[in-house]
């Protein structure tokens, strides 16, 4: 996943691949959705390790280079994406998770109480 600033500065889009360099081998990978990240302005790849680690088993590193095709604005493309991390299974998945898991315990309490009520009563309270 990556921020809106990278879809802008590459020219790409969702289903798009981009090529991660700066390890041992190139590391193709496909961009599979857009992550509202304001942080760092917007330049970093989020993606799983282990997307890494055929190029580089201990893939601690937090900044790759990345090879542009020819024609494209390097200097551009470098200013605008300087950062890229790297998260792990676990560190995406909380976010991913959490955010479902408040909203249906967030309305277990209000569903809950509306069930046991007269329909008169949970009517005026809304």
């Amino acid at each position: 996943m990556v921020p809106t600033a990278f879809l802008t500065a590459t020219g790409t889009r969702t289903g798009d691949t981009a090529t991660l360099n700066g390890l041992a081998e190139p590391v193709p990978v496909r961009i599979v959705g857009e992550v509202l990240d304001p942080r760092k302005e917007g330049n970093q790849v989020f993606t799983d390790a282990s997307h890494l680690t055929s190029a580089h088993p201990d893939p601690t590193d937090t900044s790759h280079h990345i090879a542009v095709e020819p024609g494209n604005d390097v200097a551009g493309y470098v200013e605008a994406l300087n950062i890229i991390a790297v998260h792990g299974v676990a560190e995406l998945l909380l976010p991913a998770l959490g955010g479902p898991l408040i909203a249906v315990l967030g309305a277990l309490l209000p569903a809950g109480w509306a069930a046991r009520a007269r329909t008169a009563t949970a009517l005026r309270t809304e």
